[in-house]
């Protein structure tokens, strides 16, 4: 009597299934990381753009413990970069004016006066609000961009995407 010994190993044809089952699920996951990575900057640029508009409205309703009267708060929008101030109005020459410059390739436009946003003291209302002039857009090379308007009450919301 002979005793059977049993073959261990694949067949040709369990690693073919196997590997085009792994291949086909790298290809998948390839695919999606190829949309999230131009859109990372942007993302990046509108959050950024967000919180600080956001807590430029605080504040301005808050207002400082070193400031006697309370005054507005503010972001001006340029292209490569936006730059947050105090005052009623932008001027480039204070010392007190934070620029915060936006990821490569990222360009920020808006359609407010001025190309600013003001937040008025103590209610944080935005001055001169007008509800065809409230957004701001932020866009990347790629043909991706976001929408975000502001409301008179200084709500930031998005629009969407393009």
């Amino acid at each position: 009597m002979t005793c059977c010994t049993a073959k261990k190993g694949f067949t040709l044809i369990e690693l073919i299934v196997s590997t085009s089952i792994i291949f086909t699920i790298f290809a998948f996951a390839g695919i999606s990381l190829l949309n999230i990575i131009p859109d990372a900057g942007l993302r990046e640029a509108m959050q950024s753009f967000s919180a600080d508009a956001r807590s430029q409205q605080d504040l301005a309703m808050m207002g400082q413990a070193s400031l006697s009267l309370p005054v507005p708060y503010g972001i001006h929008i340029e292209p490569g970069r936006y730059i947050v101030f105090t005052g009623t109005t932008y001027t480039p020459d204070d010392e007190l004016n934070y620029v915060v410059e936006l990821p490569e390739n990222i360009m920020a436009s808006t359609t407010f006066p001025d190309q600013s946003i003001t937040f008025l003291p103590l209610t944080g209302d935005v001055k001169d609000y007008d509800p065809l002039t409230n957004q701001v857009v932020f866009s990347a090379p790629s043909n991706h961009s976001f929408v975000l308007r502001i409301n008179k009450l200084g709500t930031i919301y998005y629009v969407n995407k393009l």
